[in-house]
């Protein structure tokens, strides 16, 4: 009967109280499709600060929460990057990945999509230090070499092609 009883979420073993939070407003917009508001309502780590002592049931918890809110804000970074590039605004769409890979710079997707960006952006220089960093990295991290894909958008910036040849379009 208050005005606030519709906020309660009612299941046989618990009750919850829905409230309007970060994280609310940021699953909503992913599971709506607006990436760009989706990339804005992240603002980091899900309880950020906050560590032990906790049961392992709630440290467990908050690990899969914060597991889940970064797949779904790098899935939104990745649809707002590519958004940018099919528009041809290849400046952002560059900005957007480097975003993306400041949190997991071994994403050789991602890796591959800057390049791309920053290559049709006029900038080769740029996109063959990101290659450069990303073997040296990946090299140094895991001991592996970068997919044959990788290595061939780099041979196309490197010759300075106006078009990815044989219809590569690297994914992020």
């Amino acid at each position: 009967r208050s005005p606030w009883g519709d906020a309660i979420d009612v299941e046989p073993r618990r009750l919850r109280l829905e409230v309007d939070t970060d994280v609310a407003r940021f699953r909503r917009a992913a599971a709506g499709g607006e990436w760009s508001r989706a990339t804005v309502q992240y603002t980091g780590e899900l309880l950020e600060g906050v560590s032990g002592p906790l049961s392992p049931a709630l440290q467990a918890w908050l690990e899969g929460e914060r597991e889940d809110l970064r797949e779904t804000w790098s899935e939104a970074v990745r649809h707002c990057a590519e958004s940018s590039a099919d528009a041809g605004d290849w400046s952002e769409s560059a900005r957007l990945l480097r975003r993306l890979l400041g949190s997991n710079a071994l994403l050789e997707g991602a890796v591959q999509s800057l390049i791309r960006a920053e290559a049709m952006a006029g900038r080769r220089d740029v996109a063959m230090q990101v290659y450069d960093d990303f073997i040296r990295r990946l090299d140094d991290e895991l001991g592996l070499e970068p997919l044959t894909a990788t290595s061939d958008l780099a041979e196309w910036v490197r010759s300075g092609a106006e078009e990815v040849s044989g219809g590569v379009k690297p994914s992020a």
